[in-house]
């Protein structure tokens, strides 16, 4: 290989890896945000508790501090009590 060809396919493979790079943060800044979302969602999907009720309520009214609190307690206290 002569070297342009060299230098052009170390180019590509430099300009894929600042590609991935800047995927993978956007994906990072993506899907924290929607697990913290849906954290009560998954704790109740977890143990079991409640997990429909639970889920409608934090995909509809999550967005409010108050019920999203409200439904991240109700996923967290237990089956028995």
């Amino acid at each position: 290989m002569s070297k342009a060809t060299n230098f052009v396919f170390k180019a590509i493979l430099l300009i894929l890896k600042i590609i991935i790079r800047v995927l993978l943060v956007i994906l990072a800044i993506t899907l924290f945000p929607l697990t913290l979302y849906f954290l009560p969602s998954i704790i109740a999907f977890i143990r079991n508790n409640n997990f429909s009720a639970i889920l409608v309520l934090n995909l509809f009214l999550g967005w409010t501090l108050v019920f999203w609190v409200v439904s991240l307690a109700w996923a967290l206290a237990s089956k028995n009590g």
